[in-house]
């Protein structure tokens, strides 16, 4: 049997700057100890998951998509996960031992894991010459062919559709040529999540997408660039895999990690009324956009939702000016978000409802900084969220901050993939009359509305 091998390097878990970093650690403790307590209640058990939402391993489900393909079609698998060890040089190591064994290797990557990733690449080719390598993910299907000059993968696989992968691999395995087509179509397959190593699976972030794309064009963001229409599977394959997720792995809390989950309720429906037919008892957490949660048909949805296991709802609130927002695409206005909160918090009670923020955008000023702090100390003070998580804004390659930073008055000063995660500094972007110290600040201000 033909063995292929999936590598995902180790997830970049930068820790934040020294300054913000004892806030942040008794920020995400009060998190998790929350999401505990909200899984117990829910659940009825006398401990819950805890740090369900905060683990140290991550599985990317692309790969472990392409290992039931490739299972279905005769070929043994071979699964490294950096996650999994201390240091890269071990994890090196291992990666080309287990590629002596491998018709050929698979790699996928973010953007800031690419520099480990192309490293990793060049050392498997020094030792196996002859050993095809694969790359796909975020990062190489953002990138223009210009912008990618490596020479150290012999197939490139850009876009979502995972069986051009396999296509490229069967092709190998009879000894032709094939080069994988670009496409924007997501195609959604069973997940092997038995590759997953079992002393790990009880601290691993699960997740799951019901659907995947994002139809709007804010422009500080790369989602709607992976697929610009959302894109949805069968959901009875959907609830089948929550519930091999809840039975066979023990998984308390999953979270739906859609762009924007209650954005089509037929969706939402029918998603709803499979998981009720279930009648199992997990947690979920999902994302939500503004514009959204402020309808009333969708609140309507999260109250169900609620009845079904929901504990956290995740907002995309990036800042709390409309007119910086405004720049950038963005269609919310602060003060029906103020009321979608109240809905939420008050009235429905969601257990948990957490605020993602972004700090360092372009056309940021320090006015900007000081009227966000004063709106989100206010809600906090009123109890319309839990949470707030600030991390620095990063022109991800494929935005249209990355490809025409001259229209929002910042300078791209950096390559550098590894900074191109949000606890980088100096970060790789420069915005005039503002200074990383400044955004520090507010994310230490920020931080400790949490405590």
């Amino acid at each position: 049997m033909k063995k292929v091998l999936l590598v995902e390097v180790k997830s970049i878990r930068h820790a934040p700057p020294e300054s913000v970093f004892e806030y942040e650690n008794m920020s995400n403790k009060i998190y998790a100890d929350t999401i505990d307590d909200a899984v117990c209640s829910y659940l009825g058990t006398g401990s819950g998951n805890k740090n369900a939402l905060t683990t140290n391993f991550c599985s990317n489900y692309g790969l472990l998509m392409l290992s039931t393909l490739l299972k279905d079609n005769g070929f043994g698998v071979l699964y490294e996960n950096g996650d999994y060890y201390a240091t890269n040089e071990s994890f090196f190591e291992k990666v080309c031992k287990s590629a002596s064994e491998a018709m050929c290797v698979c790699f996928t990557a973010t953007t800031p894991q690419y520099n480990d990733v192309e490293l990793l690449a060049k050392k498997i080719k020094s030792q196996h010459i002859n050993v095809p390598i694969l790359l796909g993910g975020p990062h190489i299907t953002s990138l223009t062919h210009s912008q990618y000059t490596s020479g150290c993968f012999d197939y490139i696989c850009r876009g979502y559709d995972i069986r051009e992968a396999l296509n490229t691999i069967l092709s190998l395995e009879r000894g032709t040529i094939y080069y994988p087509k670009v496409s924007k179509t997501y195609f959604d397959y069973k997940k092997d999540f038995t590759i997953v190593p079992s002393e790990f699976r009880r601290n691993t972030l699960w997740y799951s997408y019901i659907t995947f794309g994002c139809p709007k064009n804010c422009k500080y963001c790369v989602e709607h660039t992976f697929s610009n229409t959302i894109v949805c599977g069968k959901i009875k394959e959907k609830i089948d895999e929550i519930v091999f997720l809840k039975n066979e792995m023990h998984v308390n809390v999953i979270h739906l990690a859609d762009s924007d989950f209650f954005i089509k309720l037929d969706i939402v429906d029918e998603f709803l009324d499979e998981l009720q037919n279930t009648g199992i008892k997990v947690c979920f957490s999902c994302n939500t956009s503004p514009s959204t949660i402020a309808l009333k048909n969708v609140q309507e949805r999260i109250l169900r939702f609620k009845q079904l296991g929901l504990i956290e709802v995740m907002i995309g609130i990036e800042h709390c000016s409309n007119e910086l927002i405004s720049h950038y695409a963005k269609k919310y206005d602060i003060g029906e978000v103020e009321k979608a909160l109240f809905l939420t918090k008050k009235e429905i009670k969601i257990p948990i409802v957490s605020l993602y923020t972004l700090v360092g955008l372009p056309f940021e000023t320090q006015k900007d900084i000081e009227d966000n702090i004063l709106k989100l100390t206010q809600w906090k003070k009123d109890g319309l969220f839990d949470f707030s998580f600030p991390k620095f804004f990063v022109p991800y390659p494929g935005t249209d901050v990355f490809n025409n930073p001259e229209k929002y008055r910042c300078k791209i000063v950096s390559y550098d993939w590894s900074m191109y995660h949000r606890w980088c500094l100096p970060r790789p972007i420069v915005i005039d009359g503002m200074s990383d110290d400044m955004f520090l600040d507010e994310i230490r201000k920020i931080d400790m509305l949490n405590i």
